[in-house]
Order: C-alpha cells, then sequence, then structure tokens
C-alpha cells in the first residue's frame, strides 16, 4: 500500500506460539504445547493469570468438578479451595490459585508478559502468520510468533486477521457477571447470607457466594464497535451502583471492597465456518482432537485458532466452556487444542527477514491518521539485549476526537476529569483499568498518610466517603458514582500506547481497545498516567527515577484480603514500567512477597511504581524548595507530608547529612505551574508523581491529597487557556489564582500565603523565606542544637558567603557539632577543613569498629527507605563530593574491617556505598582497589550469578546488596580498576532492568568519552 510507513518497534522474542488472554483453557493448552517441546509466550492484559477467575474475581467452583480434574490441574484447584462455600459450591483462594497456575507456567518455559494487550497483527509478505503487537505501559511492542491463539474476549486479533464472525445474539443483549468482595462484619452470620444469597432487582439478579457479592445483568453489547469493551465497564458498574441502593444491602453490617477489573460476560461472537450458521452437537461431545481443531482454526489462516467460547461452537457448549465453575471443560478443550498444534507441525518464525505488515481490525471511521511523527516507546529507549523490527504500518482509525483528552483516571487524572465535566469542556478521559482511582483504590492505599486538604479535595472526598458508608461501595465504585453524576466522559479498558506529534504539539493518542489499535484525537492534553508516558512519547526530555542510575522509589503491589480495606503492601523492589519484561518480572516477584499483613486472599490488579520518570518542564521543584518550605506568589498548589524516602537517595544535601532530622518533621511548599508545563510540547500539562521534581524532593510532594488537588489545577489552566485563547505551555500561574481560589484549590486566609519573592534573594534567586535571616543566625542555631533541617539547608545556599560565620562558630564547638559544622564547610568549597574530618575518620577505622545507625533511626521499612546514614558515611561522601584525594587510603582502610552479615544489611550497605560513591567521583585506582575487596570479601556469603528466575528477583536485601555490587563493580570501572568492566557486563545480563541498564550505561557512557 502506499500509504503504508515503516516504524522500528522493539522486540519480546520470536516464539513457535502466542497465546492471547491468560483464561484456564489458555493455560491449559500453554502447557500441553511445552511438553511437546514448543516455545510459548502467553500475553496477559492484566496481572494475574486464570482470566475467568482473577480479573473477573470468579471466585467458587463445584465442588464435585475437582476430584475429576486431571493432574496437575486436581492439586491447583484442591489447594485453593477454602472448604467454604453454600451448597455444592466451594469458594477458592484466589492469591494461591494465581500463585499456583503460575508456577505451573514457569516451571514448563512459557514466558508472560503481563499489562500486555493484543494490539494488532502482523503478516509476511506472503500473507502468512508471523506475530502480534501488543500495547501496555511500555508502549507497543512486537512479538513474533508461527501460530497464534486467541483466547481474548474480544477476539482482537483473530478480528485483525480478518477472520469472520458471527453474532450470536441477534439482539446485542449479553449476560455479564460482575463480582465483589465482601469485607464480612463483626454479626455476619446465616441470616445475613440468606438475605443477600439471592435477590432479584431492576438492574439484575444479586446472587452471594460466601466472601463474594455477584451481579448477574443483560446489557447491551456491539462488539463490531472499537470502544464496546470500554461502554461495557461502564455500563456494568452503572448497574451494580443501582443494584447496591437498596435498604437490604445498605442495613448490612458488611462492605464490599474491591471488584474485578474485567467482567465475565458469555460468549458473544462465534467463528463463521459453516454454511447452515450451524454446529452439530456431537462434533463438540465427542472432544477429540479433530473436532477441537475444527471448532477452532480460522479459515483462510493457517496458525490461527480461536480458543474459548468464540469457537465454532453451539451457544450452550459455549456456555459451559465458559463457566468457571466447570473447569474440566475448559482443561479438557485447551489440552486436545495444545495437541492438535503440535501435530500440525507449524515452522517456526526463526531467521525469517520477510516484511512484516500490521494487520488491524476493521474500523468505520471517517478519519484515518499515519504513523508519521509518531513514537510507541520513549525515543532512543532500550532494553538490554532486546532487538527492534522494522514493521510496516497502515493508517490507523480516528475513532474519537475531543478539545481536552486526559490520559489516565488515577489519583490526579480523576480529579482532572471530574473538573473538566463540572466546567462543561469538551473532554475524554481514557484509563487502562476497569475502575477509577488508581493508587487510591485498586492500589490498595485508601489511606490519607499526608497531603494539604484543600477545599477542593476535601468536596471529593466527602461525596465519595458519603457513598462507602451509605451504600457499603467498594472506593472504586464510590469515586465512579461521583464521576457519573458530574457526566464525566471516561473510556475504560482504554491503554494509551503512542502518541502522534506535529510542530511541537501532540495530534492523536493512540489505544488499544476493542478493536485493538486505533486513534483518538485532541486538542490539549493532560498527561495523568503517572509516569509521564505520553508527554515521553511525545519527545519530552525528562529524567529517570535518580537519573545518574535509573534507581527509582521502591514499587509497590497490594495484597487484598477479605478483612481490610487497605491492601497488605511492601516497599522494596524497583520495576522499571517502560519494559514489558520488567513489569512483569516485578508483578512476579511481588505475588511471592509476603506484605505487611499476609499474603494475598485474591489476586492483584494495580503495579505501582512509586516513581518512574521526571518530564522536564520550565520549572523544577527542587529538595531545596522542600526542606526551606518555600512560599511563591505565582504558587497554583500547595504541599504538606513529612521526608519519608522508600528508596535510594541521590540529591548530595542527603548523601552528605542535611536531611536525615527531617523525617519526623512535616514540611509545606508550593508548587509553580511551570512544574507542570513541558519544555518541547505547547498543549499539554503532565501531572501526578511524573511532574519536574528532584528525585528526593519527591519523597514529600507525591501524597494523593496533594496530587488529587493537581488534577483540580490542570483542568482549571485548560479551561482557563480554551477561553482565552493560550497555549497550556504559555499560561501564567499568577493569571489563574483567582480561578484556583474560586475552585478551593487556594486558600488566600491561611496566614502569610502569597510571599514575595523579592523579600529575601540569592544568587540563584532562590526565595528563602519572609525571614531575613543571616548566616550568623543559622549558625548560633547549629551551635546550640536547636536548628531544624531546613535551618542547615538554607545556610548551605548562602554558599561562600556563609563561609565566615561558620570558620568563627568552627572555633568554639566541639563533638559532633563541630564535626557538622566542618562538613557544611566542606561542602559549600572551604577545603581547609579537611584534615579536621580526615583525622575523625582515621581515629574510626583505628578502632575498627565502625558506628552503626542510632536505634531510633532503624524502621519498619528498614533503611536506606528513610535516607540515614552513619556520621562517618555522611562524612566521606562530603570529602568525596569535593574531590578529596586522600580519601583513597581511608577507603582502603574501609574496606579491611567492613563486615557482611546477610541477617543485617544496613551497615554494610551504607559503608559500601561510600566507597562506590567516591571511586564515581574520583577517579582514584586506591578507590577502585578498595572497591574490589569489598566485593571479593561479601561475594563468599552471596550468590555470584545474576537472577534470571522472575520468582528470585523480589527478595529487597538480594536488590540492595546487588545494587551495592553493582555500584562498586561501576566505580572500579571508573578508577582504571581490571575487574570492574567484568562485573558490569555480568549485570547487564541481569533480568532487573534498574541493574541491567545501569550498568549498560555505565559502559557506553564510559566508551563514548
Amino acid at each position: 500500500m502506499n500509504n503504508e510507513i515503516s516504524l522500528d518497534i522493539m522486540s519480546l522474542g520470536i516464539y513457535d506460539v502466542l497465546i492471547v488472554e491468560p483464561t484456564l483453557a489458555a493455560c491449559a493448552s500453554a502447557l500441553e504445547l511445552t511438553r511437546r517441546g514448543l516455545q510459548v509466550a502467553m500475553i496477559a492484559g492484566g496481572t494475574s493469570l486464570g482470566y475467568e477467575y482473577a480479573n473477573c474475581l470468579q471466585g467458587w467452583i463445584k465442588k464435585k468438578e475437582v476430584d475429576d480434574l486431571p493432574d496437575p490441574y486436581d492439586k491447583l484447584f484442591a489447594g485453593a479451595m477454602n472448604g467454604r462455600g453454600p451448597d455444592d459450591y466451594a469458594e477458592l483462594h484466589l492469591g494461591r490459585w494465581t500463585e499456583g497456575m503460575e508456577d505451573l507456567l514457569l516451571d514448563a518455559g512459557v514466558d508472560i508478559f503481563y499489562g500486555a494487550h493484543a494490539a494488532a497483527g502482523l503478516m509476511d509478505e506472503d500473507d502468512q502468520i508471523a506475530g502480534a503487537l501488543v500495547g501496555g505501559k511500555f508502549g507497543l511492542n512486537a512479538l513474533r510468533a508461527s501460530a497464534i491463539v486467541d483466547a481474548s474476549f474480544d477476539a482482537v486479533l483473530a478480528r485483525c486477521m480478518k477472520v469472520r464472525f458471527a453474532e450470536r445474539r441477534i439482539d446485542r443483549q449479553v449476560f455479564v457477571s460482575y463480582s465483589m468482595m465482601i469485607q464480612q462484619g463483626k454479626d455476619s452470620g446465616k441470616g445475613a447470607e440468606e438475605k443477600v444469597k439471592s435477590r432479584l432487582t431492576p438492574h439484575g439478579e444479586l446472587i452471594r457466594h460466601g466472601r463474594y457479592l455477584e451481579l448477574r445483568t443483560e446489557v447491551e453489547f456491539d462488539p463490531t464497535q472499537p470502544l464496546s469493551r470500554a461502554e461495557l465497564a461502564l455500563n456494568i458498574r452503572r448497574r451494580a451502583l443501582g443494584a447496591l441502593n437498596c435498604k437490604e444491602w445498605s442495613g448490612s453490617n458488611e462492605n464490599l471492597l474491591i471488584g474485578p477489573d474485567s467482567t465475565h460476560t458469555e460468549p458473544v461472537l462465534r467463528l463463521d465456518k459453516r454454511k447452515d450458521g450451524t454446529v452439530r452437537e456431537a462434533d463438540y461431545a465427542a472432544a477429540n482432537g479433530s473436532s477441537v481443531l475444527e471448532i477452532s482454526a480460522c479459515p483462510d489462516h493457517p496458525g490461527l485458532y480461536v480458543l474459548g467460547g468464540n469457537a465454532d461452537l453451539p451457544d450452550s457448549q459455549a456456555r459451559r466452556l465458559n463457566d468457571p465453575a466447570i473447569p474440566s471443560t475448559a482443561i479438557r478443550f485447551g489440552t486436545l487444542l495444545g495437541q492438535m498444534i503440535d501435530a500440525a507441525g507449524k515452522d517456526t518464525c526463526r531467521g525469517k527477514s520477510k516484511k512484516l505488515t500490521v494487520a488491524l481490525a476493521p474500523v468505520e471511521a471517517a478519519k484515518k491518521v499515519t504513523i508519521e511523527n509518531t513514537n510507541f516507546n520513549d525515543p532512543g529507549y532500550f532494553v538490554p539485549g532486546m532487538a527492534r523490527l522494522t514493521v510496516f504500518f497502515p493508517e490507523i482509525p480516528v475513532i474519537r476526537e475531543t478539545d481536552l483528552l486526559i490520559a489516565g483516571l488515577g489519583t490526579s487524572g480523576y480529579t482532572a476529569a471530574c473538573e473538566a465535566a463540572e466546567r462543561g469542556m469538551d473532554h475524554i478521559a481514557v484509563e487502562q483499568f476497569g475502575d477509577v482511582g488508581g493508587i487510591h483504590t485498586v492500589g490498595g492505599v485508601p489511606t490519607y498518610w499526608f497531603g494539604y486538604h484543600s477545599v477542593f479535595f476535601q468536596r471529593f472526598d466527602a461525596a465519595w466517603r458519603a457513598d462507602m458508608e451509605e451504600l457499603k461501595l467498594p472506593r472504586a465504585l464510590a469515586m465512579l458514582k461521583t464521576a457519573c453524576e458530574k457526566n464525566t466522559s471516561m473510556l475504560l479498558h482504554t491503554g494509551a500506547v503512542g502518541v502522534k506529534s506535529n510542530d511541537s504539539r501532540v495530534a492523536h493518542l493512540f489505544v488499544t481497545c476493542t478493536c485493538g489499535l486505533a486513534a483518538l484525537g485532541g486538542k490539549n492534553f493532560i498527561d495523568a498516567s503517572g509516569d509521564g508516558d505520553i508527554a515521553a512519547w511525545a519527545g519530552a526530555s525528562h529524567e529517570y527515577g535518580r537519573g545518574e542510575d535509573e534507581m527509582t522509589m521502591w514499587c509497590s503491589f497490594g495484597k487484598f484480603q477479605d478483612y481490610r480495606p487497605a491492601a497488605s503492601r511492601q516497599y522494596n523492589d524497583v520495576a522499571d514500567c517502560r519494559s514489558a519484561t520488567d513489569i512483569t518480572r516485578s508483578i512476579i516477584a511481588g505475588r511471592r512477597r509476603k506484605g505487611i499483613f499476609g499474603p494475598a486472599e485474591i489476586p492483584q490488579i494495580y503495579l505501582t511504581t512509586r516513581e518512574s520518570r521526571h518530564i522536564k518542564c520550565r520549572e523544577r521543584l527542587r529538595l531545596f524548595d522542600v526542606l526551606t518550605e518555600r512560599q511563591r506568589s505565582d504558587a497554583v498548589l500547595r504541599f504538606r507530608s513529612n521526608f519519608d524516602l522508600k528508596g535510594m537517595d541521590g540529591s548530595d544535601l542527603s548523601m552528605c547529612g542535611f536531611v536525615e532530622p527531617g523525617r519526623l518533621t512535616n514540611f509545606t511548599c508550593d508548587l509553580p505551574l511551570g512544574a507542570l508545563q513541558p519544555l518541547e510540547i505547547k498543549n499539554m500539562l503532565v501531572i501526578g508523581k511524573a511532574y519536574d521534581c528532584e528525585h528526593d524532593a519527591l519523597a514529600m510532594a507525591r501524597m494523593q491529597p496533594d496530587l488529587m488537588t493537581m488534577g483540580g489545577v490542570a483542568a482549571v489552566a485548560a479551561d482557563y487557556g480554551e477561553q482565552h485563547g493560550f497555549d497550556l505551555a504559555d499560561l501564567d500561574g499568577k493569571a489563574l489564582l483567582p480561578e484556583l481560589e474560586a475552585a478551593g484549590i487556594l486558600d488566600k486566609r491561611e496566614g502569610n500565603r502569597y510571599v514575595s519573592e523579592d523579600s529575601r534573594r540569592l544568587g540563584d534567586e532562590q526565595a528563602l523565606g519572609p525571614e531575613c535571616e543571616s548566616p550568623d543566625d543559622i549558625v548560633e542555631l547549629i551551635k546550640s542544637g536547636q536548628e531544624e533541617v531546613g535551618d542547615c539547608v538554607r545556610l548551605l545556599e548562602f554558599g561562600p558567603l556563609a563561609a565566615a560565620s561558620l570558620q568563627r562558630a568552627l572555633h568554639n564547638t566541639s563533638g559532633h557539632i563541630y564535626r557538622k559544622i566542618a562538613r557544611m564547610m566542606a561542602y559549600i568549597g572551604e577545603d581547609e577543613v579537611h584534615p579536621v574530618l580526615l583525622e575523625y575518620l582515621d581515629e574510626i577505622l583505628a578502632s575498627g569498629e565502625l558506628p552503626p545507625l542510632p536505634d531510633e533511626q532503624i524502621t519498619q521499612h528498614k533503611v536506606p527507605d528513610h535516607a540515614w546514614k552513619p556520621e562517618p558515611v555522611y562524612i566521606m561522601n562530603t570529602l568525596a563530593r569535593a574531590g578529596e584525594k586522600r580519601l583513597s587510603d581511608r577507603m582502603l582502610a574501609l574496606s579491611r574491617i567492613i563486615s557482611f552479615s546477610p541477617r543485617n544489611l544496613v551497615p554494610f550497605f551504607h559503608y559500601a556505598y561510600a566507597i562506590a560513591f567516591a571511586g564515581m567521583r574520583i577517579p582514584d585506582p586506591g578507590i577502585g582497589e578498595a572497591a574490589y575487596q569489598v566485593i571479593s570479601s561479601s561475594s563468599q556469603h552471596t550468590r555470584n550469578e545474576v537472577i534470571t528466575d522472575p520468582r528470585q528477583a523480589g527478595d529487597p536485601e538480594t536488590l540492595r546488596f546487588d545494587f551495592v555490587k553493582m555500584s562498586l563493580g561501576r566505580a572500579m570501572y571508573r578508577c582504571g580498576h581490571p575487574h570492574g568492566r567484568e562485573i558490569l557486563e555480568t549485570y547487564c545480563r541481569d533480568l532487573r532492568i534498574c541493574l541491567a541498564r545501569s550498568a549498560e550505561n555505565e559502559l557506553g557512557s564510559m566508551e563514548n568519552g
């Protein structure tokens, strides 16, 4: 075709068979295929296996079914049965079931990719199956395969290949099941169970299954429309809200905690293979290989199969195959199909270099766009060891256009969409999941630990809290109810995967939907993806994590239990949201961690990356702004929280010891609009945790109430720009102040709210605040031990102007205050104090005992989560920052007395990383040798190989040790040590992308000068 354009797409690999969506039948097929020697990949749109069980929350099974299941499924189901349930049904512990099924597939060699949706097919120049494009938070990736088994509810890939389907219901009314998990009240007994066991409502039938409440209803569904899945998700949730708005439920002593990501729906399509449009019952009842192959194989497409209710089956048999309470049918069907695909002897596509063309589902659209100026990943981003494929794209249909397009309905995007609706703006908000709220709902963090409770925030919070209390709703449904009442335009199950830009303006957002890959057009955009996905794909410059090595704060994979509205969380892994493989690794590893409150009872939906990209904008929120509680006359938002760094610190202020007392202090600081305005994009605002913020500053300025209010700021700004004809990049924060006050985002009555930046200025024109402090004033506070963390930071900002005050104080103090003042002098460049600090280090090293952290600074989250270090480490880091070469001998001495304890890595981490910190700033052979000695002495206690099994990649102590070891290797490499390159090359092969990319980047940057 003349309008085809080629694009290089990252490839996830080459396989014999690709399986789309992990239904039970699909999992059975995968196990059979690998048993017969084929290489299999499976993509899952969610974060768990067993689509009908985990994604749809169908947690019950007929008891008699388990005894008749073949090995290993009998053990899998029996091990996950809770033994409770009415009549002949038993409850399933879905957390155990999902982990068990995952173990079966991983042990068999199946490669799983979570958070990956089918987007388009790939065909070679002979019009043969060549694989698929899959989309998710990582953008768009290619996956080569010679055969495809499409088990998805929408039969996305089969329809992309132009396979013909018939609709099973002419009236397009389909039965849908929507389930929610119940938090059982103290007085919940048999009476309560009977009351809600089965009840008809105008919106459907409510049925109680132990800890689950199921709504069965009938809704209209048009499978030919690209947004039908988004409309179905919204429709069924509205039905649930109506069914629960009754005295019988609201008067009960129970609450609904969480709903499913997807809805379980009867089969709506059938392979249209037979002239008479019917299938003989005997064809299916025989259940032999040839009939299963006949039922599933797609006409005119060798190597393409439809597995599940969309196969060429009678309606009754399709429903039985689709029923999770009868697993034997799905297991047998999937196993037989796996046997026949193997018997068909499909050729693999290894080594083939034929032209690859993208195949899209037929969609009626008034407009189509080419992929010119389109990115489906960060420009320049790579995953170590991942290849790229050149594929040719046809034009892509534009299925909806709007004035304001909001990407993400999480913490900040939700309020942005609701405020846009209240203001009557023409808008569309897209969300990858079936529920809204993000970390606040499906992420399992419903508690507001900190944050500024603006009037704007309180208005929203009061609305959904009232609905939760009155109707016993899950928080996600209560938030959805609020959004619906405001007529918010939402597209659920619609994930962003790419961006088309022209002349510094974003024009289209590419998404995955019912028909696969499609485009949405917008005049203005709000990137509320939480990770700056849209801005990064559009080419906005950004920093990832700490920047220097792309280490981020710990991610969280919440685990829900039937007695807690909050998930059992843990913060001890680093996930790279740009990589499909690393997202999957983090999910697999996170599932096997116990969590704060214990293991999961139902599968998790949401992987929370606490930090990822920081989009570079007109202004940046600095750690200095936070610690000095900077106020601004052009502020559009106020933050309020403590300083709680769950992850590796990166700022010099933190590394050199001028942050640590602030963990228990609540800080307040202001944010300018410029921190939301990407430098390179005219028609976009970035909100959520991806705004322009230093890594360490984000530890405070990321709390939910603040980010919810940030959504309101973005909506007000977009409306103001639309009304006055301004590009979003040209808006002035001061002009928005009246609008922000009217919306309850800012409160001028809150004391000295607006502080002139002219009240106090430094050389870098950063305001210190209203008080006219002198260096002498602050030094006096430090001498008395009464200073706060912000005082030290303000003094350091005076730079050389503070030297005289510090010098005078140095002669009138002693002990740790003396050393602190000397450290501050070294920090601002006064090298005459270096001997004082070196002498203290000599005393410590001569004693042979390294001071540990004070007991009061050790918490359940474990350091280095809170950026605390022993005093000698602060001194070493300060001298390393100053380039003090005499530190080399001390590092060698330190390496001889560092003790490694597998049970307590905290002291080892801090002192070993001090050597790495020095080696990366002072390229001295002595420091390189010190780093090598630490690695040599500690490696005998630990493994020396890299992580290759994702199940082994979740131990926080192992990650900390390997991060230190990789950092020591990096220091050795910079210092010219012969073993430095060897260590880095080893970590380039690690499954943990945070380590692999750091090692790869170090090798590349040094070799490129």
